[in-house]
């Protein structure tokens, strides 16, 4: 089985390329940034193809070149470089998804795995939230994303493609990062590469709200499963997430026990009535576990763990 995964150069994306080789799959990446494994891994032995998702043509042909069977489609401007430039995020998340779509229409590719997020949802009115929570998204980034998954749907509906879309929580871990990419994913990297190289993290009383974290490598082998399991998935979307929810407060806990000499340090902020006070919220992951079998692996004192070695090595 041949997979194509746009934005293989990214954070996410570098991961599910690992994840679809550990599943016996041959994966083909394609980005506009130059592409290495996420691992020690020869990178020369995926083949990488350099294209815009904006070009239809230039999809379809690396779609027949490369005898593709299925398609993971993480490509994507992230949040902050969306709320910068709203016209780039019509262009790449919006019109570069429907692309997707239809270079898999023309030229038969069954499956399209999208990686979609909970920036979907915009304001959650529960502490748990499951797939049928309503989605009114606050951000144009968000806005896409709903836009991709109705396209996908129509998709579904009208021509046959298995398609389903992940929602993931914010996601941490090694990898590339994509100048001048900027996000939920970009400032937890600062946030761990603060602890490591200066010693230090600065917690505000946002930093007590729980939020639903996912391990890059949890949420790329949920992906790789929803794109390389023989039997399609029924669900239209899919969470992806951690098993709880955990606030950056927990994630100072845990490098402080990592790194003994790591100073913490609480600014505060304005007092908040507790009945305007954003809740914590986490993401209900039982539909992924019934459709993939997905399991989190890498509960937070696993992921912090092996993110910090990765940045104490210098990357």
């Amino acid at each position: 089985m041949r997979v194509l995964v746009t934005g293989g150069s990214g954070l996410i994306g570098a991961h599910v390329t690992q994840a679809v080789l550990d599943l016996g799959a041959e994966p083909v990446a394609c980005d506009i940034a130059p592409f290495r494994l996420p691992t020690s891994a020869d990178s020369s032995s995926v083949p990488f193809v350099k294209l815009d998702i904006s070009d239809l043509d230039a999809l379809c042909s690396a779609l027949e070149q490369h005898r593709i069977d299925r398609i993971i489609h993480t490509a994507a401007l992230l949040a902050r470089t969306c709320q910068e430039q709203p016209p780039q995020v019509v262009r790449v998340n919006a019109i570069g998804s429907v692309n997707v779509l239809e270079a898999a229409r023309q030229l038969g590719v069954g499956r399209v795995v999208m990686a979609s997020s909970i920036a979907v949802y915009g304001h959650l009115t529960s502490r748990i939230v499951d797939e049928d929570h309503p989605c009114n998204p606050t951000t144009i980034y968000g806005a896409a994303k709903v836009l991709a998954e109705n396209c996908g749907r129509a998709y579904r509906d009208d021509h046959g493609i298995e398609f389903v879309a992940l929602r993931y929580g914010a996601t941490y871990g090694p990898g590339p990062a994509k100048p001048p990419s900027r996000g939920v994913a970009t400032d937890l990297r600062a946030f761990f590469e603060r602890a490591v190289r200066s010693r230090e993290v600065v917690l505000s009383d946002q930093d007590d709200l729980g939020r639903p974290l996912v391990y890059v490598k949890d949420a790329a082998r949920a992906t790789a499963l929803a794109c390389c399991q023989e039997k399609p998935v029924s669900s239209l979307v899919l969470n992806v997430a951690g098993e709880r929810a955990a606030t950056l407060s927990d994630c100072a806990e845990v490098l402080a026990q990592l790194i003994p000499e790591l100073k913490i340090t609480r600014r505060e902020g304005p007092s908040v009535s507790a009945a305007v006070r954003p809740q914590s919220v986490a993401l209900s992951i039982d539909r992924a576990r019934e459709e993939l079998d997905f399991q989190p692996q890498y509960p937070l004192e696993r992921g912090i763990s092996e993110y910090v070695e990765w940045l104490q090595e210098g990357n």
